[in-house]
């Protein structure tokens, strides 16, 4: 089958007992919410330079849902959505005569050292505004997410890079 689920897969779907849902579906009612996986691109310098999120629905407790998204932010980076920086975080310089003017449409990592989640902002609203609205999910105020830095290797190649700092962060 091109493209779709291939017929082995779907018959282990439809072996699915009914004890076994009805046990996920009450776990994962009580505890299920919207939790994210951010990336920012950033350079040797410290500039970033793009965004990236993606949205998952999750249940368990917090400690599983920061360990799936773990484990999903090491390649689901490949696929998430792409976001510019917001405008605020742009690198700005004063001139000679006390006007900002835009050095690049890049944020500095010194910018968001405090409060990592503000720069994702906008991403977040974007994000929650395609959900289906037969689903009533929405982010939390205060979402469970794991932050992973992005650079450009020697090959061109965008890689998480940790650098030596703590992995993940919250």
């Amino acid at each position: 089958m091109a493209g779709g689920l291939m017929p082995s897969k779907l018959k282990r779907a439809k072996m699915w007992n009914s004890k076994w849902v009805d046990k996920w579906r009450d776990k994962v009612t009580r505890t299920t919410e919207v939790v994210a996986n951010l990336w920012y691109c950033r350079d040797r310098e410290g500039f970033i330079y793009s965004l990236r999120a993606k949205p998952y629905v999750i249940g368990g407790s917090e400690k599983e849902k920061l360990e799936f998204l773990q484990e999903r932010a090491l390649l689901d980076y490949l696929i998430a959505e792409s976001f510019e920086i917001p405008e605020g975080y742009h690198t700005r310089i004063q001139d000679g005569h006390g006007h900002l003017l835009e050095l690049s449409r890049a944020g500095h990592i010194s910018t968001i050292q405090d409060t990592p989640l503000a720069i994702f902002e906008d991403a977040l609203k974007v994000l929650e505004e395609r959900f289906p609205a037969q689903s009533n999910l929405s982010i939390p105020q205060d979402p469970i997410v794991c932050t992973t830095p992005l650079m450009r290797d020697e090959s061109g190649r965008i890689m998480p890079n940790f650098a030596g700092k703590i992995r993940y962060d919250q």
